[in-house]
């Protein structure tokens, strides 16, 4: 089932870094790999191409890129 209802809990987290510097740790395995739980992206990062997210080599998230609104000088 699938919902589209607004979420009740909306979380914020602020980070102390350039904008190119998020980019890295969200985008780079190198980084995923260190901060979030041993996590592997494989992607180009170019609209249309698939995205995995793996932990330890399991399927997480996978999907398509959209939109990837890289930061801008």
């Amino acid at each position: 089932m699938t919902s589209t209802a607004a979420p009740a809990f909306v979380a914020a987290v602020y980070i102390r870094a350039t904008p190119e510097t998020i980019w890295r740790a969200i985008t780079e395995t190198d980084y995923t790999l260190r901060y979030y739980y041993g996590s592997a992206i494989e992607t180009d990062w170019q609209p249309g191409s698939p995205y995995r997210m793996t932990i330890e080599g399991e399927l997480q998230i996978e999907g398509q890129i959209v939109d990837p609104a890289r930061p801008t000088g």
